[in-house]
């Protein structure tokens, strides 16, 4: 006999994996494997940049280090993104611990030893089938950052670039560069 997989629910999962490093892929938990320090340091920027600018213009939630992602319920599809933000619109409970049913605005990923191209363009696809507005990929070892979103192609960025997202963080500007500091 093969091996046997047991599929969790959302509410399994969450109920016995809230606070885990992990994702649940079509019922299945996959463990995320940490970064290294290039992706720690990008995230750490990520989240001050971000974090700052949220906190600053009371616009809603940001939440980084391998927040649930909900991406669909059946089969049950969750991910962890490095970075993500939601409008205070879209979270109307009090944020504990439980999976967020709306769409993030912004998922940011990060390339890292462990993602490949294939897994970081996976994430991508589910986060934007999910209904996240935009994706932010930066890569810490090109310096390089690339946006999705759903109805517009791909953007390219450099460390000379300036990053806006006017409609989904009205006002926000920064340089690329500033991320991989």
């Amino acid at each position: 006999m093969g091996n046997i997989v047991s599929r969790l629910t959302l509410e399994e999962f969450q109920r016995h994996h809230g606070g885990d490093n992990a994702e649940l892929i079509d019922g299945v938990v996959v463990p995320l494997v940490p970064a290294g320090n290039w992706c720690g340091l990008t995230g750490l920027n990520v989240a001050v940049i971000f974090g700052t600018f949220d906190d600053d213009n009371k616009l809603g939630i940001a939440c980084s280090n391998d927040t649930f992602v909900l991406i669909r319920k059946d089969p049950p599809r969750v991910r962890g993104a490095d970075f993500c933000y939601w409008t205070a619109a879209a979270v109307t409970d009090e944020v504990d611990d439980a999976i967020i049913d709306a769409p993030p605005e912004l998922c940011v990923e990060m390339r890292s030893p462990t993602y490949d191209w294939p897994c970081i363009f996976g994430k991508v696809a589910d986060y934007l089938s999910a209904g996240v507005k935009a994706v932010l990929v930066l890569d810490p070892y090109t310096k390089t950052a690339s946006l999705y979103r759903p109805t517009a192609p791909p953007e390219a960025f450099t460390c000379a670039d300036e990053l806006t997202l006017p409609d989904v963080l009205p006002g926000f500007s920064a340089p690329v560069a500033r991320f991989f500091e």
